[in-house]
């Protein structure tokens, strides 16, 4: 599996994350809709490399719904998205990936790119892409969780002033966390492959003893 091409399906969301930053009038809901432009462009013109659609569906959801809040709500709610909505989108998405894995392990469609069709429905697919989809949907939520607690202890008016707690809940632990599963996606499959192989040689062992 190609793990550029599991980064490239999270682009919308990256795009939102930065652009949600930027100090301009509705800018939660603008960033909203370039991360749709961007979902709608990578779906209609990608072919077979057009992603998930995990990830299309949930970001179309996601972002509409912000959007909606951020272009109708009063002033309230666009402070409250200001606030929250970067946190959050990684929470809802990290839940949302993981809800899917028993359902559609949001990497299957990648891997499907490069893997022949004769082995998707081999238990050695299924179990690679269960592994990869929840490591990267727990990786998420906790990337998410890090964001929701260090914007409540700057709610709660805890000193930040030295930046060490934000450079390190806002930066070295999700580097480390996105390093972590792009390796684990590099990784995993030929290690899984290496077990399944190992575990077919050892029963053909044992039934060839069987029969002797």
């Amino acid at each position: 599996m190609n793990p550029i091409a599991v980064v490239i399906g999270f682009l919308p969301f990256i795009a939102f994350d930065i652009l949600s930053e930027r100090d301009f009038s509705h800018a939660i809901g603008w960033a909203s809709v370039v991360a749709l432009a961007l979902t709608a462009f990578f779906a209609a013109t990608g072919g077979k490399n057009k992603g998930s659609a995990v990830l299309n569906g949930a970001s179309v959801v996601i972002f509409v719904v912000i959007a909606g809040l951020d272009f109708l709500g009063g002033s309230g709610v666009g402070r409250w998205l200001v606030t929250w909505s970067a946190a959050l989108v990684a929470v809802v998405l990290g839940v949302f990936i993981l809800a899917m894995v028993p359902i559609r392990p949001f990497t299957e469609e990648f891997a499907r790119q490069s893997v022949p069709k004769q082995y998707w429905s081999s238990p050695t697919f299924g179990r690679v892409n269960r592994v990869l989809s929840t490591a990267w949907g727990a990786g998420l939520l906790a990337i998410g969780l890090l964001s929701v607690v260090l914007v409540a202890l700057q709610r709660a008016d805890v000193d930040l002033t030295d930046g060490y707690l934000d450079l390190l809940l806002n930066w070295v632990i999700p580097i480390v966390i996105y390093i972590a599963l792009v390796k684990l996606t590099i990784s995993y499959p030929e290690r899984a492959r290496g077990v399944a192989r190992a575990e077919a040689e050892s029963t053909e062992a044992l039934e060839a003893g069987r029969s002797a």
